[in-house]
């Protein structure tokens, strides 16, 4: 008896539990049944109307508060580029590098904006509280070519400011990105910049630039959704721009007419080594897997024709699709004999427009450079090669 006496008592207590339940749960449809019985269509539909508003309010709410936490943080991140000779504001924003053990922060910019100021200083708002910077030294490209500008900060400057994570991985076609920055002097930010290409010389992405005023975005940094750099703002084109490049869109497939383009981050290392090193490393400069020679920062690509029985035959004009690394991409090199690659370096001292005759059968490279005088035509007949 002993034995069973534990299993019994078990046995009670989960008849009282099930009893208790089952009293629980007619009193909850009882509940229901009478609540039911009150409640009209209508009132059911103004609840789902009441309940849709509070999350309509609510997601306004929180992308409100995002914007503004995005907004206060990029305040130490991101600055205003100024100048006493210039009164027009451009966007910059800070990195770190790490040289000799040593941490160093530097602004970067587009460079064309740094071409039009003289002494650049750097504004940022720290606390609702405008601090400036003057710039210890400036290193930068070339608008046509590696669009950027790193302005050093003096070492008191990182007890204010915070710079931004750079990525490491290569962009996607495809992937969604964001910028922010100050258009004539007002933070913006610009969500899914859709990347339609991306090789080593640029990034194009999808035009999302329709607010107004656009000015002064230059320079702003392209994010990934990992809020980490992978381009800097150049500037937005426009169909009624570069018609050379719009007659080449249809070999890209590209969806959209208009068009806004970065700079890769990789171009901010390379000037960080002519900076540092003394000489730059550039985009090596391939087809296939011959290898050319490398582009310089202060280089761009003019065009890339076909050769083919000692003429010149298909070609496409160097915009920002055409990949370095890829120059026969959108190109039928079938029974080719080679490409002639077209590069302008508009050096200070010596403009220049250099050709590389590229030969498949050899894979042989034969450069010819010559001098140029005045502005660089960016159009090529077709012509006998030599």
């Amino acid at each position: 008896m002993k034995r069973f006496l534990p299993f019994a008592v078990c046995l009670l207590l989960l008849l009282l539990g099930i009893s208790s339940q089952a009293q629980k749960n007619a009193a909850a449809q009882k509940l229901a049944k009478k609540f039911s019985l009150k409640t009209t269509a209508s009132a059911g539909t103004n609840a789902q109307q009441t309940a849709q508003k509070a999350v309509s309010s609510l997601t306004r709410h929180t992308a409100a508060a995002r914007k503004a936490a995005l907004r206060n943080q990029a305040q130490r991140s991101l600055f205003i580029v100024g100048s006493d000779t210039n009164p027009a504001p451009a966007t910059g924003f800070v990195i770190e590098e790490r040289f000799n053990g040593k941490s160093f922060l530097w602004g970067v910019t587009a460079a064309h904006l740094i071409d039009a100021y003289e002494a650049p200083f750097m504004m940022f708002m720290i606390d609702g509280q405008p601090m400036g910077f003057d710039a210890a030294t400036v290193v930068k490209g070339h608008r046509d070519g590696a669009d950027i500008a790193l302005l050093l900060l003096p070492p008191q400057a990182a007890e204010w400011v915070k710079p931004l994570s750079i990525s490491r991985k290569t962009p996607k076609t495809g992937e969604k990105t964001f910028s922010i920055g100050y258009a004539a002097g007002v933070f913006k930010q610009v969500q899914n910049r859709e990347l339609l290409e991306t090789n080593p010389f640029r990034l194009v992405t999808s035009y999302e630039m329709r607010h107004t005023p656009r000015r002064g975005y230059c320079g702003s940094p392209l994010l990934n959704a990992q809020n980490e750099v992978i381009g800097v703002h150049c500037g937005s084109d426009l169909q009624e721009h570069h018609a050379a490049w719009r007659s080449d869109f249809k070999k890209l497939k590209m969806p959209a007419p208009d068009v806004s383009l970065a700079v890769p981050v990789q171009h901010i290392s390379d000037l960080l080594a002519q900076y540092r090193l003394g000489q730059y490393r550039g985009i090596p400069l391939k087809a296939g897997n011959i290898f050319i020679g490398a582009l310089l920062p202060h280089q761009h690509i003019m065009q890339v024709a076909v050769i083919k029985n000692n003429r010149l035959e298909q070609a496409v004009n160097g915009g920002p699709f055409v990949d370095p690394t890829r120059l026969e991409r959108f190109l039928t090199t079938a029974g080719a004999d080679g490409l002639l690659v077209t590069v302008y370096d508009p050096a200070e001292q010596e403009k220049q427009i250099i050709e590389y005759i590229v030969n498949f059968k050899t894979a042989r490279v034969e450069k010819q450079t010559r001098t140029l005088s005045g502005k660089p035509p960016f159009s090529f007949r077709v012509r006998k090669i030599k």
